[in-house]
This record gives structure tokens, C-alpha cells and sequence, in this order.
């Protein structure tokens, strides 16, 4: 099972069924992760992937995700302006991986 630390407010709303797409910078130790996986977050809870979607850019890939769904209540600029902040320029090369994810189970 894969560990991966997210913000705790962030996690609230995955576990609420508010947020359901994960999105990170498709960093080496992301790239074996497939639909059905189960990941543990920061301890606290088990989330199931479902699917698992790579794009190029933040930019290519808020051209086909819905905002929302990353961040509730969100739109595309506010999204890609926080996702720019998280992640340098550098770390966007690497790719980006969205978990399309929901709740498993609470640790």
C-alpha cells in the first residue's frame, strides 16, 4: 500500500465525497499506481483508486477535469494558480498524474 501525506482539510473533503480527484506531479515512486489501489493517507484514512489519468501540463489537464472536483468550489484559474504555487515549473515537467479516488476506509 502507498503512503502519501495531503493536507488535512484536503483530506476532509475526499472523505467527504466533496473532493474526488487527486491531482500530483508524476513523480517516480506515483507511476506504478493503477485503479484499485489502496493508499494510505497521512495515517488517517484509506482511499481506493478508481482511475488514473496523465496529462502534460496543469494547464492540459484543467482542459478535461472539472475544478470542483479538485477543489470544491473552485474554478480553473483558482486551481491552476494554487497547483502552480504547490509545484514549481520544474516539477510540472515531470507530468501530471489526477487519482480519481473516494473513500475506503478511516484509520
Amino acid at each position: 500500500m502507498k503512503f502519501m501525506r495531503i493536507k488535512k482539510e484536503f483530506l476532509n473533503f475526499i472523505l467527504s465525497g466533496e473532493k474526488s480527484l487527486e491531482v500530483r506531479v508524476l513523480y517516480p515512486n506515483l507511476k506504478s499506481v493503477k485503479p484499485g489501489d489502496l493508499i494510505n493517507m497521512n495515517n488517517q484514512a484509506i482511499i481506493r483508486v478508481k482511475d488514473v489519468r496523465k496529462y502534460p501540463s496543469f494547464k492540459e489537464m484543467l482542459s478535461k477535469e472539472n475544478p470542483a472536483r479538485i477543489l470544491p468550489g473552485s474554478c480553473r484559474k483558482e486551481v491552476l494558480r494554487l497547483l502552480k504555487k504547490i509545484y514549481p515549473p520544474t516539477k510540472e515537467k515531470l507530468g501530471v498524474l489526477v487519482l480519481e479516488v473516494e473513500p475506503a476506509e478511516q484509520v
